[in-house]
């Protein structure tokens, strides 16, 4: 039997548990394996030094990270 007609491949790849909430941006996923829409993120803000834009950007790579696409 070929290695290749495993079912551990992409399709069937663990997914992580919900994890901690998002506080500044609400992220919806597109498909459960690949790919998520953010909202709620004011890209004229982002570049200011406030503490939320701060949290907001640390929030948009995590959600990069988590779903690969955004």
């Amino acid at each position: 039997m070929s290695s290749l007609s495993s079912k551990q491949g992409p399709r069937y790849r663990h997914a992580a548990d919900g994890g901690e909430p998002y506080e500044t941006i609400a992220v919806e996923k597109l498909t459960p394996i690949i790919g998520a829409e953010i909202t709620g993120v004011d890209l004229g803000k982002l570049v200011s030094d406030d503490a939320r834009s701060n949290r907001q950007i640390d929030e948009i790579h995590r959600a990069l990270a988590e779903n690969l696409v955004i």
